[in-house]
């Protein structure tokens, strides 16, 4: 059996309905060890599928993205620093982006370990061809005021590019689109929210962070999603930061 062969026979086994009780499990820090074990050996497969074997699998009745999808929120949502490495081997894995940025957000927000993927949040923060839906940008923008807050605004050049994204008068100006949702947005947000404004929103959310120096753990849900008080009093303190000598510890 090869690789494909096996992911597609494991897809028979993780039924969405298995992936819900897991999630469940994980919750509550009552995973089975068997099943997690089953579950990365699932997950470090799907990261040897190629491009092709990946699309073939999405757009049939297989329909690995949404495995792969729940898998990782399972890991994620369990807070295991063991399963680390696990979610960490999908930075780079340009065949679907939605998990390069779940692993952005279990790591970097949730698990409030930004540190060690300094180097992943620079590569995508501003996007690209590699990450055309920017699902990996987005998410890296808000791990990227997660690093920042932590390190005391040190990295002057991540910080200038938030700047430039938070103060793009239009999305346009800063190609980048993400969908509304609901999860993301906050349930108080209009649902008619225009292309693009989304991630320009976030990088003001992000210099927020960076700015106060508060952990997303640490932030009201109206903190997270919107209530950033006077976006151009904002602005201003970050263009001072960027002018100021970087202090080192």
């Amino acid at each position: 059996m090869n690789n494909k062969q096996y992911v597609t026979s494991e897809v028979e086994f993780f039924t969405e309905d298995k992936l819900d009780a897991m999630d469940l499990q994980a919750r509550a820090d009552k995973l089975q060890q068997t099943e997690v074990k089953r579950l990365i050996k699932f997950l470090n497969a799907v990261r040897q599928l190629t491009a092709a074997e990946y699309k073939e699998l999405t757009y049939n009745d297989v329909d690995i993205r949404f495995r792969a999808d729940e898998a990782l929120r399972v890991l994620g949502r369990s807070m295991d620093t063991d399963y680390e490495p696990v979610l960490a081997q999908f930075f780079g894995f340009d065949q679907d982006n939605e998990l390069v940025g779940l692993a952005f957000h279990y790591l970097a927000m949730q698990w409030r370990r930004p540190l060690p993927y300094a180097d992943q949040i620079r590569h995508y923060v501003w996007g690209g061809e590699f990450d055309p839906a920017r699902h990996a940008s987005y998410n890296a923008i808000r791990a990227a005021g997660e690093y920042l807050a932590q390190t005391n605004c040190q990295d002057r050049q991540l910080l200038k590019k938030l700047l430039l994204i938070a103060t793009a008068s239009t999305p346009d100006e800063f190609e980048i689109g993400f969908f509304d949702d609901e999860q993301v947005l906050g349930p108080d947000i209009e649902k008619e929210v225009p292309y693009g404004t989304v991630p320009i929103e976030c990088a003001v959310q992000a210099l927020y962070r960076a700015s106060s120096g508060k952990r997303w753990d640490f932030m009201t849900p109206r903190e997270k999603h919107v209530d950033i008080p006077d976006p151009d009093v904002l602005f201003d303190k970050i263009r001072k930061i960027l002018a100021s000598p970087v202090e080192t510890t």
